[in-house]
């Protein structure tokens, strides 16, 4: 790990490790509170806000944004990997970032098949399912369980090791702020209770957390990194077009 060419583990930095504890012990707050309040009583009060005529931009910002951003970002990620292969001088700046990138990828594969293996065992009806169509009308639809929510773990499993990249505050924010505005638009538009998108907060932390510790401690094992990452760049492309194909 003190070799020059090693890769580094950027989330062990103290502030990346104070970030990490703030989001967990926040989510985990707030999972408490809605057990209290109830996830009935938040969904049915940010249902009744949608039908109203005050709710139009909100609306259709939120239906964009749950619909579209989490692909766009995701999409994104496997360019920019791509690109990072590819030898262009303007785009050298992209290797550094390359270990990163296959970490967001991982670890939104990951987080796809821990998710969908607790939705297909939990099998939690979606909010719109529970109550009858008089009661709550979503503005957006998805399909499968509800409980975790996938959108909300893989914002946070596919931002969270670009945020202990940089070294930047402000972009670090940016990228909470996406991530949760995700967690928080799948509960405004009707697919999820508010404590899947919390639990989905938790375990993309969690493991986002752990594959950039073990990816980098995996890559620093081999002299020809560059072979290693492209091979992993295949099979998560590869995984990636399956997964897609099948759900």
């Amino acid at each position: 790990m003190n070799e020059e060419n090693a890769v580094k583990i950027y989330v062990n930095n103290k502030i990346n490790k104070f970030i990490i504890i703030l989001l967990s012990i926040s989510a985990i707050i707030l999972i408490t509170i809605t057990l209290f309040v109830s996830d009935v009583a938040i969904s049915l009060n940010i249902n009744h806000f949608t039908q109203t005529p005050s709710a139009g931009f909100l609306n259709a910002f939120f239906i964009f944004y749950t619909n579209f951003l989490i692909y766009a970002f995701i999409v994104s990620i496997y360019i920019l990997g791509l690109l990072s292969f590819l030898k262009i001088k303007k785009l050298e700046f992209l290797e550094q970032w390359r270990p990163t990138l296959i970490s967001c990828i991982l670890s939104w594969i990951f987080g796809e098949i821990i998710v969908n293996s607790i939705k297909y065992t939990v099998l939690r009806p979606r909010p719109f399912n529970y109550f009858s169509p008089s009661q709550f009308s979503p503005i957006s639809h998805a399909e499968g369980p509800s409980f975790p929510s996938g959108h909300s773990a893989a914002a946070f499993n596919s931002s969270m090791p670009l945020l202990y990249k940089t070294n930047n505050f402000w972009i670090k924010l940016v990228y909470i702020l996406y991530a949760s505005l995700m967690a928080f638009s799948r509960v405004y538009v009707g697919v999820h209770w508010t404590t899947d998108v919390l639990v989905g907060m938790l375990i993309g932390i969690g493991i986002s957390f752990l594959v950039s510790i073990g990816y980098p401690k995996l890559l620093n094992k081999f002299e020809n990194k560059t072979k290693i990452e492209f091979i992993s760049w295949i099979i998560l492309l590869t995984l990636g077009i399956i997964w897609i194909i099948i759900f």
